[in-house]
């Protein structure tokens, strides 16, 4: 080969070669920037989900790409502020008609089964299917189980074992088959099992023995008890002639003593509802104010505003019966409550005339109701709430409740019906509400 040919050929290898380390070079300066990029996405996207993880709920949430971090931020913040306390400002003179029908739903109408008569109902305690009521002299109790009668209580003397004249307040615990009741007159806690009917123990509550008086009884559990108790002062004896509660007060008892827990307006018109594991509070306090009971602590959970009527004022003339009653708001009773739904029943008095009202509150609107059932002269207004189920008893003359020119609703009817053939018996409505 010549030496121009070899120089070719030398010059065109050379020229080869360039371009191959040339190429690889461009290659893997690729492929690192495309492994940088890689890495770094991954970074950053590991960053953005710790600092969502870790944010408090009260700053403001990081604004990214990602729908569904802003959601979750913004349901946060969200549940947060509905678990803040109510002020609910309620004007009960408003007030609007409705169907039992059109408000309720999982309707029962059905007789309690029993071979004897039960005495007039005063009180309902327990569970929707397991639950005892007291007759109208606060002496007598019938426990009533999946509709049926299975056992009288009664325990009326004046020994250890019994209460001298009545219970004037009782709770059952139908968990534990446990009846407590308080012997205003004997000024002790009683407690009875069920099933059989037995004493099980009481305990002398001497601060509070003579001339004392509660409207409100509820057990959280086994050996702990709410109550509320106010000491009247004499009608004769109160030169203003006025009916004066003092010292009324909210108790705590834990089987072997009790303290109070905080003061309260008025002694009539304060309750307590069972509400699973918890209890809800109804205080008067010049405006119903509602505390939770859980874990042995108490915490304001509501307040109700009743505008410019008066909380409970009632006056008696000394050298009379009769009494002037200004309009007032009683308080409420059997509480339902969800962050964002209140539901409860209260009894105003306007111009003498006690009407039962359903409210359901959200947290921007307010509304009374009167509930009806067609066909019947009745005041809806339950006797018991259990975890959302509201049980009402009917024990009226028949005749006395049907209106004549009314042609009776699908649950008027079926109220007629169990009354019709139950010998005088109470029949129990039960409901949910639809809230």
């Amino acid at each position: 080969m010549s030496v121009k040919n070899k120089r070719l050929s030398i010059a065109i290898l050379v020229l080869v070669i360039l371009l191959v380390i040339l190429l690889y070079r461009g290659c893997s300066r690729n492929q690192s920037q495309g492994e940088s990029v890689t890495k770094e996405e991954v970074i950053n996207i590991d960053t953005i989900e710790i600092e969502e993880a870790t944010e408090p709920i009260d700053v403001e949430p990081i604004v990214t790409d990602e729908p569904t971090a802003a959601v979750s931020q913004s349901d946060s913040k969200s549940k947060k502020r509905n678990s803040s306390p109510w002020l609910i400002k309620n004007d009960v003179r408003k007030v609007k008609n409705i169907a039992i029908e059109d408000i309720a739903e999982d309707i029962v109408v059905k007789p309690i089964v029993a071979d004897e008569l039960i005495g007039h109902i005063w009180g309902v305690s327990g569970s929707s299917n397991d639950f005892i009521v007291g007759d109208g002299y606060h002496e007598t109790f019938y426990h009533i189980k999946d509709g049926r009668l299975v056992e009288k209580l009664y325990a009326r003397g004046k020994g250890t074992k019994e209460y001298r004249v009545q219970l004037l307040s009782f709770t059952y615990l139908p968990s534990d088959g446990l009846l407590y009741g308080y012997d205003q007159n004997g000024g002790k806690i009683m407690c009875f099992k069920t099933l059989p009917f037995e004493f099980v123990w009481n305990c002398y509550v001497k601060l509070f023995a003579e001339d004392n008086w509660t409207d409100g009884m509820i057990a959280v559990d086994r050996d702990h008890l709410l109550l509320t108790l106010a000491r009247h002062k004499n009608w004769a004896e109160d030169i203003t002639g006025e009916y004066v509660d003092d010292n009324c007060a909210v108790y705590e008892f834990d089987g072997q003593s009790i303290k109070k827990m905080f003061d309260v307006d008025e002694c009539w018109n304060n309750s307590f509802t069972r509400s699973g594991s918890d209890v809800l509070i109804s205080a008067l306090k010049g405006k119903t104010v509602l505390y939770r009971f859980a874990n042995g602590k108490k915490t304001k959970v509501a307040t109700i505003d009743y505008g410019d009527l008066e909380m409970s004022k009632d006056k008696v003339f000394q050298e009379g019966l009769s009494v002037l009653s200004k309009d007032h708001a009683t308080g409420c009773n059997f509480v339902q409550m969800t962050d964002s739904v209140m539901a409860y029943w209260i009894i105003p008095q306007l111009d003498d005339k006690r009407i039962r009202y359903l409210t359901i509150a959200t947290r921007d609107k307010v509304q009374n109701y009167r509930v009806c059932i067609g066909g019947l002269i009745t005041k809806v207004y339950p006797d018991m709430v259990d975890n959302g189920v509201y049980t009402m008893l009917f024990q009226d003359d028949l005749e006395s409740i049907i209106k004549p020119d009314e042609e009776p609703s699908p649950v008027g009817k079926r109220i007629i019906e169990a009354m019709k053939g139950n010998n005088g018996n109470p029949v129990i409505l039960q409901f949910r509400l639809k809230i």
